[in-house]
């Protein structure tokens, strides 16, 4: 716990104590990161490039795609502020609201570089090189010098 309690104060420059870390706290935080992207993609790359570095994980192959996944969910008030959206949905059904899940990992063992949940109703081609410079960021001492491939969707 030490050790992402740093990352953790590092990142967000906030004071961390011990009693901090109970379930209620730990709640609090997860939710405060979830209105502040710019400390939860700090946090993201610091514990990817950790964990590369601890597991000298390979790092020449990374890929990355997304996923929609429809819900039986009412619309909340705000549509702007709401992830949940009508969009083209694959299972044929237009009625249901949808959410898409990006994920970026590692290959060949499938660790999860960067993540992030989107709106239901957008493209994923804009999504792809600004996904790629985050997994460079994450992983760019390791990068660096070595041959490098990115896999994108087809």
């Amino acid at each position: 716990m030490q050790v992402h309690r740093k990352i953790l104060e590092l990142s967000t420059g906030w004071s961390i104590g011990e009693k901090d870390t109970s379930d209620d706290r730990l709640a609090r935080v997860v939710e405060e990161l979830g209105l502040q992207s710019q400390a939860r993609q700090e946090i993201e790359a610091k514990l990817g490039r950790h964990l590369i570095r601890a597991y000298e994980l390979p790092t020449v192959v990374a890929r990355t795609d997304t996923s929609s996944f429809s819900v039986n969910h009412q619309q909340g008030d705000s549509p702007e502020e709401n992830l949940l959206r009508y969009g083209y949905s694959k299972d044929k059904r237009p009625d249901l609201l949808q959410y898409r899940q990006l994920v970026a990992t590692l290959d060949p063992m499938g660790m999860p570089l960067v993540s992030a949940t989107l709106e239901g109703n957008g493209a994923d081609d804009p999504l792809y090189f600004p996904t790629w410079q985050k997994m460079v960021t994450q992983s760019q001492r390791q990068l660096s010098g070595k041959k490098q491939h990115y896999v994108l969707p087809v």
